[in-house]
């Protein structure tokens, strides 16, 4: 998402989508490829864990790189 965001120099909604659709897809795609490994499961929390952890990570972003838009915008923090 931040390196999106340096190329456009805005946020928007196709760059979050992607994010999310590409971080939940990793996420998903860690616990699946534990099937095939020897001692290792597939566990529905864990992936559940992963796909929050990605969508607490891409809130946090937007919400910081919105944040730092505005003190570049308005350096006064009014």
């Amino acid at each position: 998402m931040f390196w999106q965001i340096q190329q456009k120099k805005q946020i928007t909604i196709g760059i979050i989508v992607f994010a999310l659709l590409m971080g939940l897809l990793l996420g998903i795609a860690d616990e699946f490829h534990q099937i095939f490994i020897p001692s290792r499961r597939f566990n529905p929390v864990d992936m559940t864990y992963n796909c929050i952890g990605i969508l607490t990570g891409v809130a946090f972003s937007y919400w910081y790189l919105n944040r730092a838009k505005k003190a570049v915008i308005d350096p006064s923090g009014k």
